[in-house]
């Protein structure tokens, strides 16, 4: 690809810059007219950042027909991450994901899919009308890793009807999947490959992090920007590889899924983003990554497998911390309310560990008061257990065919689930975050399963399609 413009450009934000120094009365849409509409309080936050909340107004470009602004930053948006051609996301990874399985799977056709796949891969395969092989993946240590390789090239031999692989990489946990062997083996045999890389959009601006889906030449790659960049909220980027993706479908899609209003303010946040890494993200990264590993590696030596333990051979993403606090003897949600109690909120907390999302943007000093209430939790303690119950994803199942989509719209009930044990669901459960169903309609629900789902309820964790009326 031909060299384009410094990446230190950021053209929606000038283009936006530019609009404003001259216009002097606003009589389209938004209605809070560059802020000044907004309520006293909640101006006092957003008063200055609402200039960046136009429409498409002449010169700002259409996200839907990026002719300008918007094309220019998603042509260097791609050159940054080394993809063949972006597209600028506002609906968030959801919307990839969901354009991108609707792009390559026809009603009928065959997808092999990770078991670990969010929930918005299964709507895009309910929404397909599509058969699906799901693929749980390996162990890795007390945790589900990644899907292998060579279980993977086992399931497409077996299922040579399949037109795409759908994989998550990096996992929610930051555990990476052997891409370039696995891309590798799918085009030799005449499969697409999608990659929920949601967790891994700075993977490629530092070259001691885990090989990027982008650079294994995937043919759909889908980042959130938000959630390990600094972009905002709801952000996102598709990237397409080679030619067999055809990119005018992943543009009616997307058109389709997305507001046909997007916030000028997310795009300018992505494009922002995406200058900061291509010019500083080795800087930014190295930093906080040594920062990390130091401090990971003062904790091993009294606390060996605290942190980041077995992983089983798999590549892992370091900005991921998995504290096991189980193995320990201390609940996920006991030690999540410890960090809490001093200002640190976690990513995630189940019964068995708590996970914690790390970025560029974390200093020193945040990484300093997150170990000092570890050591204190864990002062004196020893392994109690070689390895946690695990949550979840201990009880999925082993190479299935499952529906993904749901036969009912109620919600479990806790007042029916002790009798429901070797039943298929109707509806799936979902317990958010990490948005990773628990149960896909017709898997069958086993005791483990059954008290696991009452344990996440007992805790107060989000269950989507339970209802905990009669608890």
């Amino acid at each position: 690809m031909e060299k384009l413009l410094n990446q230190r450009m950021i053209p929606i934000l000038q283009a936006l810059e530019r609009h404003q120094s001259l216009e002097r009365t606003s009589v389209h849409v938004p209605g809070h007219k560059a802020g000044r509409g907004f309520d006293a309080e909640f101006a006092k936050y957003a008063g200055t950042i609402a200039r960046l909340d136009a429409t498409e107004l002449p010169g700002l470009d259409d996200l839907h027909q990026p002719h300008a602004a918007i094309a220019q930053a998603e042509a260097l948006a791609a050159e940054a991450w080394g993809s063949d051609h972006a597209f600028f996301l506002v609906n968030g990874s959801t919307v990839g994901n969901l354009a991108a399985v609707l792009s390559v799977v026809a009603e009928g056709e065959t997808a092999i899919v990770g078991r670990d796949a969010h929930q918005s891969v299964w709507h895009a395969l309910a929404l397909a009308r599509a058969r699906v092989i799901a693929v749980t993946p390996a162990r890795a240590g007390s945790l589900l890793g990644a899907v292998r390789a060579a279980d993977l090239e086992a399931t497409m031999d077996a299922h040579p009807e399949a037109v795409a692989v759908v994989l998550t990489s990096p996992t929610y946990y930051g555990v990476v999947a052997d891409l370039p062997r696995i891309v590798e083996a799918a085009h030799a045999r005449g499969k697409l490959v999608i990659v929920d890389e949601a967790h891994g959009a700075h993977l490629a601006f530092h070259p001691s992090l885990p090989v990027s889906a982008v650079h294994a030449k995937a043919d759909i790659v889908v980042h959130s920007a938000h959630k390990m960049t600094a972009a905002l909220t709801q952000t996102g980027i598709l990237h397409v590889n080679g030619q067999a993706v055809n990119r005018e479908a992943i543009r009616h899609y997307l058109r389709v899924l997305q507001t046909s209003s997007p916030s000028y303010l997310l795009l300018a946040s992505i494009d922002a983003a995406r200058a900061q890494l291509a010019a500083y993200g080795q800087e930014l990264l190295g930093a906080t990554l040594l920062e990390l590993e130091t401090a990971r590696s003062e904790l091993a030596r009294t606390w060996h497998g605290l942190v980041n333990s077995d992983f089983g051979g798999f590549a892992t993403d370091p900005f991921k911390w998995t504290i096991e606090s189980e193995e320990w003897g201390i609940q996920g949600d006991q030690l999540a309310m410890r960090l809490s109690e001093q200002g640190a909120y976690v990513e995630l907390y189940d019964p068995a560990r708590v996970l914690l999302a790390w970025s560029y943007a974390n200093s020193g000093k945040d990484v300093a008061r997150v170990v000092a209430v570890i050591r204190r939790e864990f002062a004196g303690k020893t392994r109690v257990v070689a390895a946690s119950s695990g949550g979840w994803d201990a009880m999925l199942p082993r190479f299935a065919e499952v529906a993904p989509a749901s036969r009912g719209f109620g919600k479990t009930h806790w007042r029916d689930l002790d009798g429901l044990a070797g039943q298929r669901a109707v509806r799936g459960i979902t317990l958010y975050p990490p948005g990773i169903p628990l149960l896909l309609a017709d898997e069958v629900y086993t005791p483990n399963m059954i008290q696991y789902i009452k344990k996440c309820a007992e805790l107060g964790l989000r269950l989507d399609g339970f209802d905990v009326e009669g608890r």
